[in-house]
């Protein structure tokens, strides 16, 4: 029971880690709506949004006067962050690919309505 719990916290993370970020946010939108077209893409647009988020992570500091924020990739705490990344992501651009393959597409007019 204690893996359970343990996965779930988690995922809750992960998820939390994106859900709450605007970044993020932006991030999955914008791969759902202009590059991801079936299931299939998911895992590389999730990863795709991963090294994005990172990416921009880096970047941030140097609009701010500061230096580029190389991210240490060998520690084992931001391995588990980015993992943890990883698994919000997935679940994110699940839930906006759902949105935009079966509740947008009955609002273009899709739906039996428009048969008549």
């Amino acid at each position: 029971m204690d893996a359970v719990n343990t996965a779930h916290n988690f995922i809750n993370r992960g998820f939390d880690g994106v859900r709450t970020d605007v970044i993020a946010i932006v991030i999955a939108l914008i791969i759902v709506f202009a590059f991801m077209k079936k299931w299939g893409q998911i895992l590389i647009m999730t990863l795709l949004s991963l090294i994005l988020h990172l990416v921009i992570q880096a970047v941030i500091p140097l609009f701010k006067g500061g230096k580029l924020l190389i991210p240490p990739v060998t520690h084992t705490d931001f391995l588990w962050q980015a993992a943890a990344l990883f698994i919000g992501y997935f679940f994110l651009i699940a839930i906006l690919f759902f949105v935009k393959n079966n509740l947008l597409k009955m609002t273009k007019g899709g739906g039996a309505a428009a048969a008549h």
